[in-house]
C-alpha cells in the first residue's frame, strides 16, 4: 500500500536559494537530494479532491528561521533548519487534509545521512551563506513515499490560495 507524504513548499526564489546548499551537502556526504519542504504530514490514501478545497481557500503560511541550523535526531540523521511557524494554522491545515502529524517539531532537513560523524564534520567546516530568517511557504505537494533512500514521486503541487500548478 503507497503512503503519502504531504509537504509545505517555499516559494520558488527561496526554493532555489535553499537547493543550492542543499544540493552542495548532499555532493560533500555523498547522499540523496531531497527538495527544500516542511513535512505537513501523511496520509494512506491520495485526496486531490480534498487537497484541491484546502488549497483554494488557505493562504501562504511564513516561517521564521531566527535559529541556527542543528545536527540531530529527524527521521534519521539529519541537518536542519528549526522553523517557527503559526502552529494553529499548521494543525488547522492538517486536520483539514487528515493528515497524521509527524513526530519531529516544524523544521527544514538540509541533509541526511546515517554517518552521523562525517555529518558532523561537513557541518563543522560548511560556511553557511546567509539563510533567509522569513520563509514563506505558498505551495503543497502529495508525495508517493518509497523506501527510505529511494527516488520518491511528487504527484501533484498546488498553490496555496490558486489552482493546481503540477496535476
Amino acid at each position: 500500500m503507497s503512503r503519502y507524504w504531504y509537504w509545505l513548499l517555499p516559494t520558488i526564489e527561496q526554493e532555489r536559494e535553499l537547493a543550492r546548499l542543499m544540493q552542495r551537502l548532499a555532493t560533500q556526504l555523498g547522499v540523496r537530494y531531497y527538495p527544500p519542504h516542511l513535512t505537513l504530514g501523511t496520509a494512506r490514501y491520495l485526496e486531490l479532491p480534498a487537497l484541491a478545497g484546502v488549497a483554494s481557500t488557505t493562504d501562504s503560511l511564513v516561517g521564521s528561521s531566527s535559529r541556527p541550523p542543528v545536527i540531530g535526531q529527524v527521521w534519521n540523521r539529519a541537518f536542519y533548519l528549526p522553523i517557527d511557524i503559526d502552529m494553529v494554522a499548521l494543525q488547522e491545515l492538517r486536520q483539514r487534509l487528515q493528515l497524521h502529524e509527524p513526530a519531529s517539531p516544524p523544521h527544514i532537513s538540509l541533509a541526511y545521512t546515517e554517518n552521523f560523524d562525517m555529518l558532523k564534520s561537513v557541518a563543522h567546516h560548511l560556511s553557511l551563506p546567509d539563510l533567509p530568517t522569513q520563509i514563506s511557504f505558498d505551495r503543497i505537494a502529495i508525495v508517493r513515499a518509497g523506501n527510505w533512500g529511494e527516488i520518491w514521486d511528487i504527484v501533484v503541487i498546488h498553490s496555496l490560495g490558486r489552482r493546481c500548478l503540477h496535476c
